[in-house]
């Protein structure tokens, strides 16, 4: 039988026993203490303060992986983490003491890069003063520093021919190099951190500074020659292709004596070049009657043998016509020859402007602009018509003024639109026709394109011109009178439509813009009273375009 003073003793005995073990339980060491993530390519370095009471630690990384790190003199520790995958990674750095128990993890968040920061890195575009280039010494300008840049590094050959770098700060943008062998290859590439803190610096691609000045085209150093021109009259000489100037042109020869196609433009660029393409701007006179069509494009080192790159047409826009190689090609000459006209009976040729481009840049932008396509009605063959005789006929969907009869012909003259008046066919003279359309524009810069075929008996410069004709733009329900249209407040813009020779092109474009939307009326005014001795007068159109223009930046 128990007694109360046996239960109290085993009480006490029992409270005796459960004391002694608690004092042999060994505490859990502390948790690492300001722990902090330095990130690196592919690899992070941690950086905490020890605690007193551990002799050891481990980092748990890449779900599983895991890493020991035994306890160094002093009481912060450190460890680089290798082996990590780009992007933010969490990393876990437990304690351990003598009894080998561990502490709670601590954590934390360390963003990683590698390859595809290092892909997106951008190498300090080079620019090109070829006066500073010496055979010993070098002066190297760049552009500015892209964000995260700490440098460009700069390789090259000394003049001892050993190789020897030299590193361009970011704040910089040039460097003198005094003891370079420039006739050997150099190149340069830029250096980044992503973050001050970062342990690792990151390079962008290598950039062959030797091989970039054949990127810079350095366009004012051109020197063009020409198979032909008026020596006499500077506004055709074959510099004018290579002027950054559209208003000015090369004209080959027509005079003294008239010279015959092909015909050919050649530049000289001073120093090999790395192109890939090519745009020519068409003569944007009104006179432009020599527009150029079929051509080829050659190339050459030494302008003696050439090869042929390119051969093709262009097209009567006024824009710019890019053409790109198959692969990219490496000259100092390049030649262009015409062979064709648009105008089949014209024998000679103009071009613009010219300019080269490679995947680094472009010689100039000139004409660079994107021309967007604004519908007008029954612009374009084949045309739309309603039948007045038996081959003349009257434009369907396009508003005539009163003494305006006839203004589409169906026979042998091209089914086009054509400004037509005399008795020879059953017509009266016009004088003031207009032919236009309607429509609502935004506000905008725009080119009325009106393309000008030939104008009857009007074949050589002897014969006459029997009709007067203006392409018009204006801001308004009509078109203004013919002989107000310089002054009248609604006209937007207009020019005098020129002829080509039989079916040619002579393309004519008018430029106006809109300063707010609203209603614009296109189309051409006329006077068709001149007898060319056969009882009629006649010009004629191929078709008509209106686009809006957008600048572009390269």
């Amino acid at each position: 039988m128990k007694t109360a003073t046996n239960c109290f003793a085993f009480c006490l005995l029992a409270g005796a026993l459960f004391s002694g073990c608690d004092k042999d339980i060994p505490a859990i060491p502390s948790q690492v203490d300001g722990l902090t993530g330095y990130p690196g390519k592919n690899r992070v370095k941690l950086e905490w303060t020890i605690p007193s009471d551990v002799v050891s630690s481990r980092i748990f990384f890449n779900a599983g992986e895991v890493m020991n790190v035994p306890v160094e003199s002093g009481s912060t520790q450190t460890a680089i983490v290798e082996g990590l995958s780009e992007g933010d990674q969490t990393l876990r750095v437990v304690t351990l003491n003598a009894d080998g128990l561990n502490s709670d993890p601590k954590g934390i968040v360390v963003k990683v890069y590698g390859d595809a920061y290092t892909g997106g890195l951008v190498t300090r575009r080079f620019l090109l003063d070829q006066s500073s280039i010496g055979t010993t010494s070098a002066l190297l300008t760049f552009n500015e520093a892209a964000e995260g840049e700490t440098g460009v590094w700069i390789v090259y050959t000394n003049t001892s021919g050993v190789k020897d770098s030299v590193l361009m700060s970011s704040s910089e943008r040039s460097i003198s190099i005094n003891n370079i062998n420039t006739d050997l290859p150099y190149y340069h590439y830029s250096v980044y951190k992503p973050q001050t803190d970062a342990i690792d610096e990151f390079y962008s691609s290598r950039m062959n500074t030797f091989e970039a000045l054949m990127f810079d085209f350095e366009k004012e150093n051109w020197v063009a020659q020409a198979s032909s021109y008026p020596d006499w009259d500077p506004s055709m000489f074959p510099g004018n292709a290579i002027d950054n100037d559209i208003d000015t042109q090369w004209h080959s020869n027509p005079w003294n004596p008239p010279s015959t196609l092909p015909q050919w433009l050649m530049v000289d660029m001073k120093r090999e070049k790395k192109i890939n393409g090519f745009y020519i701007v068409q003569s944007q006179t009104e006179s432009s009657s020599g527009l150029a069509k079929s051509f080829s494009f050659e190339i050459s080192a030494d302008a003696s043998t050439w090869t042929s790159v390119y051969e093709g047409d262009l097209t009567t826009d006024l824009i710019r016509q890019g053409f790109a190689f198959e692969e990219q090609v490496t000259a100092r000459y390049f030649r262009i020859t015409i062979f064709g006209g648009q105008d089949p009976n014209v024998y000679w040729t103009q071009i613009a402007e010219i300019d080269l481009y490679n995947e680094i840049g472009v010689s100039g932008l000139n004409a660079a602009i994107e021309l967007v396509n604004v519908p007008l009605t029954n612009a374009q063959s084949p045309f739309a018509y309603d039948a007045v005789t038996a081959w003349l006929g009257k434009l369907t969907g396009w508003t005539h003024s009163s003494n305006v009869v006839i203004s589409y012909n169906y026979a042998d003259w091209g089914m086009r639109p054509i400004l037509i008046g005399g008795p020879a066919q059953g017509l009266e003279y016009v004088s003031n026709g207009k032919v236009y359309q309607t429509l609502n524009l935004e506000a905008g810069d725009y080119i009325f394109q009106v393309d000008c075929s030939h104008m009857d008996a009007y074949n050589t410069s002897n014969d006459p011109i029997t009709v007067e004709a203006y392409g018009v733009a204006a801001k308004a329900n009509t078109l203004p009178d013919i002989t107000g249209i310089a002054t009248a407040s609604e006209t937007l813009g207009y020019k005098t439509l020129i002829p080509s020779g039989y079916n040619g092109h002579n393309v004519i474009d008018i430029s106006f813009s809109v300063s707010s939307a609203g209603t614009v009326t296109l189309g051409w005014v006329y006077n068709a009273n001149q007898d060319n001795g056969f009882g009629y007068c006649a010009f004629t159109l191929n078709g008509l375009k209106l686009v809006k223009v957008a600048q572009l930046t390269h």
